[in-house]
């Protein structure tokens, strides 16, 4: 059989696969309840927008009074909130979270099957279709479906992002990067986290095409980006009297300023250390205040802090068990889940969790190694992409140790993830072969 044929029945049987793990979890998970929390909230601005079209976390009012109208906000960004509209037709029920989750069974889906058409572009065969069973197969990835939060259609429009750059990288055309712009706006909306990640990028784009061509196709993707986002803002300036609500930023500052996610190291308050700290309303009146109250704790205890913001956060962000959570890959807890009695779900999630560190650890290797000329010819476009993936992990690794390094927030962009550690072994391969040859 020509080893084409193998390349296309190995990625078949790689999406089979996923499909399945996805299905099944979908339809036997039972969260105990998947509305509370953070899924709430998002619950509410969705029915809000569909039937008073204010984006307001307040909880829906069903009673007489007929002119009843929320109180608009600005605590959440607007995107799956907007997404979520198009399904809550009702007070949220299980009708209501079918619909939801089908989607994103749906999204999942669509995921692994551009993660691997973006890894065959970028990786020789054999490591592409590995990277896409890794993506099949991750537990973290299949409990975030079952869940009504931003991950799922963050990963996806991450992924949607990265190949509109293959494309530009491709043939550099201004209107392929104004549209790159654009994705990476729409997944802002769903998340904030990337707003800054286009500063980051500017040294790539100086790097490999000059400063004059660089700083222009970077204003043009800063363009399509600030479409999007510039609606948003001008919606708060007339409604709420500000740019944005900064309560979320000061949570994401100061929740994670406690070493080892412990008020006074007491165990007791692991998780959740601001709930436990009597000074805490008072350090979160503002960013201002709390990057103070951050700046003096660095003063008085140097060493604890260093350690902890530069040592020990990246490793909690890229850690196998959710902090904030139910623990291992759930979020909320859950009556019912294969994870608990299903034989594929059990094997396919022990080794997942066997070789996580490893994966950490090549892609690690791996997002540093393709920035040294000798070891990467920049002029193949593939390469460009690998350095691409590189700063999408390194900047979303920066950006959680200066602030909440939850291991929840690392799931979007584990697809990048294992594609970097399969990259890794590919490289470590080809030297291993030199060796020989020698």
């Amino acid at each position: 059989m020509h080893r084409y044929h193998f390349v296309i029945i190995f990625s078949i049987c790689c999406i089979g696969l996923g499909i399945y793990l996805r299905y099944t979890a979908v339809t036997n998970t039972i969260v105990k309840n998947p509305f509370m929390a953070d899924a709430g909230e998002y619950v509410s601005y969705a029915y809000n927008l569909r039937y008073h079209s204010i984006f307001s976390i307040q909880l829906p009012k069903f009673d007489n009074n007929q002119h009843y109208q929320p109180i608009p906000d600005a605590i959440r960004s607007p995107g799956y909130p907007f997404f979520l509209s198009i399904f809550v037709d009702q007070f949220p029920n299980s009708t209501v979270l079918d619909r939801i989750l089908t989607a994103q069974l749906i999204i999942s889906i669509l995921t692994i099957i551009i993660a691997l058409l973006f890894y065959i572009y970028m990786l020789p065969k054999p490591f592409a279709i590995l990277s896409a069973l890794l993506v099949s197969v991750s537990p973290h990835l299949i409990s975030m479906t079952t869940y009504v939060l931003t991950e799922t259609l963050f990963t996806f429009l991450m992924l949607i992002y990265t190949c509109t750059l293959v494309v530009f990288v491709e043939k550099p055309k201004t209107l392929t990067m104004f549209l790159s712009g654009i994705t990476l706006g729409i997944a802002n909306s769903i998340r904030s986290s990337p707003k800054y990640l286009p500063v980051i990028l500017i040294f790539f784009f100086i790097t490999h095409y000059g400063k004059k061509k660089g700083i222009y196709y970077f204003t043009i993707m800063l363009l399509g980006f600030w479409l999007v986002c510039i609606p948003w803002i001008i919606r708060n300036i007339v409604s709420v009297k500000a740019i944005g609500d900064p309560r979320l930023q000061i949570s994401f500052l100061t929740h994670a300023m406690y070493p080892d996610f412990k008020y006074n190291n007491d165990p007791k308050t692991f998780g959740f250390p601001y709930k436990f700290d009597p000074r805490y309303p008072e350090i979160a009146q503002s960013t201002i205040s709390a990057l103070k109250e951050i700046v003096n704790r660095f003063m008085r205890e140097p060493f604890v802090y260093f350690k902890w913001y530069l040592c020990k956060k990246p490793i909690v962000f890229w850690s196998w068990n959710s902090i904030q959570g139910a623990g291992d890959v759930f979020i909320y807890p859950v009556k019912a889940s294969p994870y608990f009695d299903q034989t594929i779900f059990y094997y396919t999630h022990q080794l997942m969790k066997y070789i996580h560190w490893p994966i950490v650890f090549l892609a690690c290797i791996g997002s540093l190694w393709v920035w040294f000329p000798l070891q990467l010819p920049s002029s193949r476009h593939q390469d460009l992409i690998i350095r691409l993936i590189s700063l999408i992990l390194i900047y979303f690794t920066l950006l959680h140790m200066i602030g909440a390094p939850f291991p929840r927030y690392s799931i979007p962009i584990r697809p990048f993830l294992y594609s970097m550690a399969m990259y890794t072994l590919f490289k470590l391969k080809t030297i291993q072969k030199k060796f020989k040859a020698a």
